[in-house]
């Protein structure tokens, strides 16, 4: 190894140095905002929500995934957070008989998000429906792994404790 290359190594080990610290201060301060998101909308008794991720039949995330994690988050309770099932299907008549405080659709776009919340519309028997908790949310970085779920987490709190529907993207 020459002395020039012994330099460059030097300065490559101190990019490197510095890059890690950078990733742990991001880190760090993403870590301060999950921290934060979830103080901010703790609830004593967190509502139930049916988090609808499809259609005809109805699909919801079971408890271990990280949109659960994120609606507990928002102070709210994932209907069924008992499922261990990553992405079940669930029976109208499941949903009817735990009858949610809310029901928050995560669709792919806009057109599908206001063609669910119409089905669901045409259930007034269901406590959701009957007091206006309906909610769609159009936005990828949701289900993204990354600085990005925590914008988009941000955001769904602030619009479901406001009792607004998201903005959709």
């Amino acid at each position: 190894m020459t002395l020039r290359a012994a330099r460059l190594a030097h300065h490559r080990g101190d990019d490197v140095t510095a890059r890690a610290d950078l990733a742990r201060a991001a880190a760090a301060a993403l870590e301060q905002r999950i921290r934060d998101l979830r103080r901010q909308y703790r609830t004593a008794v967190p509502r139930s929500v049916l988090v609808q991720v499809w259609d005809r039949p109805v699909y919801t995330v079971g408890g271990t995934q990280l949109i659960s994690d994120v609606v507990a988050a928002c102070g709210m309770r994932n209907l069924f957070a008992d499922l261990r099932d990553p992405g079940p299907a669930v029976a109208l008549e499941a949903v009817v008989e735990r009858n949610p405080d809310a029901i928050l659709m995560l669709a792919a776009d806009a057109p599908s998000a206001r063609e669910w919340l119409q089905h669901w519309q045409q259930l007034p028997a269901l406590k959701a429906v009957r007091t206006q908790q309906l909610f769609t949310f159009v936005d990828a970085r949701l289900s993204r792994l990354g600085p990005q779920v925590v914008d988009a987490a941000e955001e769904l709190c602030r619009a479901l404790r406001a009792g607004a529907a998201p903005r959709a993207y």
